[in-house]
């Protein structure tokens, strides 16, 4: 007898964090703008919370574990964010090397969420959409350009 599926039913308005006080940021399709960059993480750490609930209602795991898997590079990218705002020195390329690592461990938690999902399509370009513009806010910052 094979093992039954389990299915986990949440309103794509929580994968999609509608109703957190970033959901205004996370929804625009411009670069997030330097003042709301940390809005904007803490809405993306929302969704992942959310995602992980999910996932742990679906395969059993532990949704703290998922949470702790997937969470660190935001708050490490958003910490050499905020350095990169202040630094101007020599310590500015160190940094810079390690935003585009921490970037791209984001990317990856994002691409991760965007494949979790068949459907429906307005979901994974949510996700996909999340992802190009924390790079594009990222590298522009990198560039001495203003988001706007």
């Amino acid at each position: 007898m094979k093992p039954s599926k389990r299915y986990s039913f949440m309103p794509i308005s929580d994968l999609m964090g509608y109703g957190h006080p970033s959901s205004v940021i996370l929804h625009k399709k411009e670069n997030v703008p330097q003042d709301d960059f940390p809005l904007f993480i803490e809405g993306i750490n929302h969704i992942i919370h959310k995602w992980a609930e999910q996932v742990s209602n679906v395969t059993g795991a532990e949704a703290m574990i998922i949470i702790k898997d997937n969470i660190e590079p935001f708050y490490l990218l958003s910490d050499v964010y905020e350095e990169l705002l202040i630094q101007d020195d020599e310590n500015v390329f160190d940094l810079r090397k390690r935003a585009l690592m921490y970037l791209s461990h984001c990317k990856s938690v994002l691409d991760k969420l965007e494949m979790s999902y068949k459907r429906p399509q307005m979901l994974k370009d949510f996700y996909i959409n999340l992802g190009e513009r924390l790079k594009q806010s990222v590298i522009f910052l990198m560039e001495g350009d203003e988001c706007l």
